[in-house]
């Protein structure tokens, strides 16, 4: 007894030293990241992203105080021109070995990114990138289930349905999340994802959902931990917090019982951690076969060379959006004191440095002004109409996001449209190339979280009188399994079954370039028809694929407008057929008559086959 007594207090004295090292690891990340003062910055981006109003000292009730949404403008015109080009990864064998499979894990990465929304956590990744200068995804194998009573037996006249308990799999697959940046912390010491030792994250979630998701058959100590915890919508600095109108923060509002649990991994101790409310519950070697962290981040514009954090389109223009705000308020000030205009009138003795003041629509006493008088105030010029203009060509000279990319055509010609587009590009070619990098980082986790997942079984069934049977996942993707065991791409969906020892091999992800210059399509029509019309008569020119690229360029499927290949040989045969019989009627009127002398009259024969240019009428188009 005394030594189970001793054992049991070593075990809980090591596990209190591990949660004290844990906090205070923690609390270290949390620290530096507030005195570097980057949360100062986030917070004026969650500001200026909403509609809101100007803020100046000084300003009375009656003077306006607009706000230009330049940040909100910029942002989404950047997430909309990024998401639109739909990045594609593109697969690479690194060994020999691995280059049969290359197709395979194409479709399964494929499946899995659809399967797990990828491209709507691309958009937040995109978003945040943009919002506040720095975005965090997060990749890892992602299964939620829970218990439900399955109906069996239904009876709508009296209710006495019978009922089976049973768990259900809402999603079980790899996933990429884009992380809420208020609640990540990483190495202060990191400059990049390279060198970057361990990060956290915080989760707020209701007692009962954590009950539910930490059992005590996978956790341990889970019957210590309660309710509680720094509960707040944004721990961004000692005290403070992000709360709701009536001074509770949105976790809070509608639940008394919230619990705030820390997740934490570190990559050259191999360690992952949980703590929830201060008890440690789960310490193990991370949990993937890769043992890298499962975070990746990009910077849309570089700040430092010493730090992760990046600058973002708000912080860029902050300057120049409250210069821009303050003119046009004093303009529309200006314009309101010239309209609704101030009377003066005799009588008064002295002006107070409150009736000094001007306010439209206001009577003040003076000596003698003829009785009254109204005090004109001039409009606006239209030096104020040339100022905001330069300074809204300063914004888009520091964001490289111009009126052109916005979607407004500047230019006479297609050819002059496109360079100005390409022109408003070039200071976003770091973003992009950002954003890039962080995909292609997120396709190596992915790929090796799909090697290590799909080679579980799903499903075991038992059979009578047969051994267990292991079901594998069975999933719906372009390819099949031709005859010799090689996996091809098809052009329609096959369901396909993993096989576990197919899920060997090293390779790299790269995405497919994105195409920087974002083309409106009447603009890509004009340019498509151009094309087709220098090529189409070229000797090696494919004339069905370049019609079928023009069918496209209008928004329609070639498959309505043109035929099938088999449609097009069988007029081809037929066409031949006509052509060897008028060749045949031809020979039979060459034969000359008995009493006919000298040469025969012969008959000029058809052409030969038409090419397939000319069934397809390869004739210049316009547009």
């Amino acid at each position: 007894m005394v030594k189970v007594a001793a054992k049991t207090t070593n075990a809980s004295t090591a596990r209190q030293e591990k949660e004290t090292k844990l906090v205070e690891r923690i609390q270290t990340m949390q620290n530096a990241r507030k005195n570097y003062g980057i949360e100062k910055i986030w917070s004026y981006a969650d500001k200026v992203m909403i509609p809101h109003s100007f803020v100046d000292t000084g300003l009375r009730k009656w003077q306006s105080k607009n706000a230009k949404m330049v940040a909100f403008s910029k942002v989404h015109t950047a997430l909309s021109m990024i998401i639109d080009q739909n990045p594609e990864a593109q697969i690479f064998a690194r060994t020999p070995e691995s280059e049969p499979k290359v197709n395979l894990f194409k479709g399964l990465y494929s499946y899995s990114w659809d399967h797990g929304d990828g491209r709507q956590e691309l958009k937040k990744f995109t978003f945040d990138c943009g919002k506040y200068g720095f975005a965090v995804g997060r990749t890892y194998h992602r299964r939620d289930e829970r218990e439900v009573n399955e109906l069996l037996i239904y009876d709508p006249e009296t209710n006495n349905n019978v009922y089976e308990k049973k768990t259900i799999v809402d999603f079980d697959d790899v996933y990429w999340e884009n992380m809420n940046i208020w609640e990540c912390w990483f190495d202060e010491q990191a400059d990049s994802k390279k060198n970057m030792r361990d990060w956290c994250w915080r989760q707020i979630m209701n007692f009962e959902t954590f009950k539910l998701k930490f059992k005590e058959d996978r956790f341990d100590n889970i019957d210590q931990v309660k309710p509680g915890g720094d509960t707040t919508e944004k721990k961004f600095s000692q005290g403070n917090s992000t709360s709701t109108p009536e001074g509770q923060s949105r976790y809070q509002v509608g639940s008394r019982e919230m619990i705030e649990v820390y997740f934490y991994e570190n990559k050259e101790l191999d360690q992952f951690q949980i703590i929830a409310n201060g008890i440690l519950i789960l310490d193990i070697p991370l949990p993937s076969k890769h043992k890298k962290l499962s975070c990746f981040f990009a910077t849309f514009f570089q700040r430092a060379t010493d730090t992760i954090y990046g600058v973002g389109l708000p912080e860029l223009t902050r300057n120049n959006t409250e210069l821009l705000n303050k003119i046009v308020n004093m303009r529309v000030d200006q314009l309101t004191l010239s309209i609704y205009s101030m009377l003066l009138y005799g009588g008064a003795e002295e002006f107070s440095e409150e009736e000094l003041d001007l306010e439209p629509g206001r009577a003040k006493k003076v000596f003698d002004v003829n009785n009254y008088k109204w005090l004109q105030t001039p409009g606006a010029g239209s030096e104020s109409y040339k100022e905001e203009e330069m300074i809204l060509n300063d914004i888009d000279e520091e964001t490289g996001i111009t009126k052109s990319l916005g979607g407004r055509e500047i230019g006479r010609t297609a050819t002059e449209i496109s360079f100005n587009r390409e022109a408003g590009l070039r200071r976003m070619k770091t973003p992009l190339d950002s954003i890039e990098d962080a995909m292609e980082e997120e396709g190596e986790l992915r790929l090796a979280l799909i090697q290590q997942v799909y080679v579980n079984p799903i499903k075991i069934e038992k059979i009578v009188g047969m051994a267990d049977v292991e079901v594998y996942r069975q999933i719906r993707v372009p390819m099949q399994r031709a005859e010799n065991g090689e996996v091809v791409m098809t052009e329609e969906d096959n369901f396909f079954e993993i096989d576990p020892g197919e899920m060997s091999g090293e390779f790299d992800v790269k995405i497919r370039p994105m195409s920087t210059i974002p083309i409106s399509e009447e603009l890509e029509k004009q340019r498509k028809l151009q094309l087709y019309n220098i090529i189409a008569k070229a000797p090696y020119t494919d004339a069905y694929k370049a019609e079928a690229q023009i069918v496209k360029a209008f928004g329609e499927d070639p498959k309505d407008w043109m035929m099938t290949e088999e449609q097009i040989m069988q007029q081809q045969q037929q066409a031949m057929q006509q052509q060897q019989a008028e060749q045949a009627m031809a020979a039979m009127q060459e034969i000359p008559d008995e009493g006919q002398q000298g040469a025969s009259t012969v008959i000029p024969q058809t052409e030969t086959q038409p090419d397939l240019g000319a069934m397809m009428g390869a004739q210049g188009l316009q547009a």
